[in-house]
């Protein structure tokens, strides 16, 4: 409903250059006087008046007198709801036609709002109660039926016209209620609850209850009832409805666990066994995880199980390995480039990985390995998920879920500015530890049956592992967590002669196995041989574990030429 529906023609446009007079006023349709070109003037009838009676004229200017204060410019065409806020604010309102001529003065335009918006909310409530299937029944203070939705005439057996405008005494008395509740709340001023049975035959279970005025007098009394029967086959229907989602909630655990198997995802330790149970929780969102722990323990394989159970697991999970890929080119992979952006750029331009991966999942492993200068721009795209390739201008809006990875501690990075404290404030929002193999053993013997059925299978061998080489496997400290593991396994299948794989395969391969309490000797050789292969054996661990002599070297307190000189003396003998 337009402007229009609320205003009458109230106003005399004057021109302002015009004197006006005592005898142009006289009019009683006139309220205000208008300048008639814009910038439009608002002033008031009286006060003009009242300038010619103080000024003992009858003659005056517009502009020897203030207009109005508050006073806004609105199209009568708009409704009054588009306007609402801008009334709201002001005392006085000017309605323009449509071809801009003033028309008429809202004069306290936050009323009408406001009894247009009362209007509204009644309107609404009213239909509320009309659809409910319950039975909705007000009464004021003395009893008065003032409303009834139709659903009460079913219950009651009456129409409204029969019960609205009469007291409940008198319907009690026509019988239409065995017994009023209204009144019982009338007289104890209290809530009311029970079950009774009404002309109609039906047994309800109704309450009643008292709604108060400001000072705690009752002023309407509300009556909620719903038919005994129809509670009983609702409380049918959401038995079998709870059902459903049970049986539902059981399929989806089962598929969460076949997938979990299917994945190489086997432990028995209650560190693995909580893992288990957070990426079941938080797979079917799309929160941000970072999951750290040693080279090995098993993050790209929990960034899979994370996609595969989530709801994008039809989309591309896209890797990127931030540690591998060159500095000079990690930002055009990930963020994509336009035609000519730099030397050597394809001439047609390309997508980056973040691009490519909408509607999916990004897994940026070894995320401690990203340059300053590109975090950053990660972390603007983390906050507004929108990116924009090297040498272009327009934002690209992406739909991923970021899962990163690390195996370093970002936390001491931070605290000595190698990672930007903001950024990883924004992946680790659910983080996710994985130990190293070492510290759940619990892990080793499943995993390595896991591993040898896995190999069995791709070389069409039916290989075994004796008991001891079991126990021998759970005693080995394992520098290069699962990944060891795996290829130990693989390495077993492959060089094994006969079905059953022994201890001296397990000497053969592993060497003499450190454990994290102490040297396990299996036989008796020169001292001097034995120090050679535990030097080897350190020397091998570390650097498997750091990925680098450097870094084995400083864990180990030696120099980097020591750790060089014991891996060639090895390798040659």
């Amino acid at each position: 409903m337009s402007l229009f529906h609320y205003t009458k023609d109230n106003i005399l446009l004057w021109p302002r250059e015009n004197e006006i007079t005592w005898q142009d006023l006289r009019e009683d349709a006139i309220g205000y006087v208008v300048a008639d070109r814009f910038p439009y003037e608002v002033y008031d009838k009286w006060e003009l008046i009242k300038k010619f009676l103080d000024g003992k004229t009858d003659h005056a200017f517009l502009w020897d007198i203030p207009p109005l204060n508050h006073c806004v410019i609105i199209e009568g065409e708009e409704s009054l709801a588009a306007v609402a806020s801008r009334l709201k604010r002001v005392k006085y309102a000017l309605i323009i036609d449509e071809r801009g001529v003033p028309c008429s003065v809202l004069k306290a335009p936050q009323r009408l709002v406001e009894k247009e918006e009362i209007a509204a909310e009644r309107d609404f409530l009213q239909k509320i109660f009309h659809d409910m299937e319950e039975e909705i029944f007000i009464s004021d203070a003395n009893g008065k039926v003032l409303y009834m939705n139709p659903h009460s005439e079913k219950v009651c057996g009456a129409g409204w016209q029969e019960c609205v405008g009469h007291n409940v005494r008198e319907l009690e008395q026509r019988g239409i209620f065995s017994k009023s509740m209204t009144l019982e709340v009338l007289s104890k001023h209290q809530k009311v609850e029970k079950t009774v049975e009404v002309a109609s035959g039906l047994h309800i279970i109704s309450t009643a209850m008292p709604i108060y005025d400001g000072e705690h007098n009752i002023e309407y009394v509300l009556c909620m009832s719903k038919d005994i029967k129809e509670l009983s086959e609702l409380m049918e229907k959401n038995a079998l409805i709870e059902q459903a989602l049970d049986d539902s909630k059981k399929e989806v655990q089962e598929l969460q666990a076949r997938v979990i198997s299917q994945k190489n995802y086997i432990f028995e330790s209650p560190s693995m066994k909580k893992v288990k149970k957070q990426i079941m929780k938080i797979a079917p969102t799309d929160v941000t995880v970072l999951i750290d722990g040693e080279t090995g323990t098993g993050k790209e394989v929990t960034a899979d199980l994370l996609h595969r159970l989530s709801k994008r697991r039809a989309q591309p999970l896209m890797k990127v390995n931030c540690g591998l890929i060159p500095t000079e080119l990690l930002e055009s992979e990930l963020f994509g480039y336009m035609p000519g952006a730099f030397s050597g750029a394809a001439k047609e331009g390309k997508m980056g990985l973040i691009e490519a991966g909408n509607k999916g999942t990004i897994f940026l492993d070894e995320i401690g390995e990203m340059p300053l200068p590109l975090q950053v721009k990660l972390l603007e795209f983390l906050q507004d998920r929108q990116i924009m390739r090297i040498g272009g201008l327009k934002k690209i809006p992406v739909d991923v879920r970021i899962v990163a990875a690390t195996n370093r501690n970002l936390e001491t990075m931070v605290a000595q500015r190698e990672f930007r404290k903001d950024l990883y404030y924004r992946l680790s929002v659910i983080p996710i530890h994985l130990q190293p193999l070492r510290e759940r053993r619990e892990d080793i013997q499943p995993l390595a049956k896991m591993f040898l059925q896995k190999f069995n299978h791709e070389y069409h061998c039916r290989k075994e592992l004796k008991a001891s080489v079991l126990e021998g496997l759970s005693g080995y400290s394992w520098p290069g967590n699962v990944r060891e593991l795996m290829h130990v396994i693989e390495r077993f299948v492959v060089s094994s002669e006969t079905d059953l794989i022994g201890d001296d395969l397990l000497r053969q391969v592993l060497g003499k196995p450190i454990t994290t309490s102490s040297v396990i000797c299996t036989e008796v050789i020169p001292l001097m041989q034995a120090r050679e292969e535990l030097d080897y054996t350190l020397v091998a661990a570390a650097c498997e574990r750091y990925g680098s002599t450097r870094k084995a070297a400083k864990v180990l307190e030696v120099n980097q030429s020591t750790v060089v000189r014991i891996l060639n003396k090895s390798k040659n003998s």
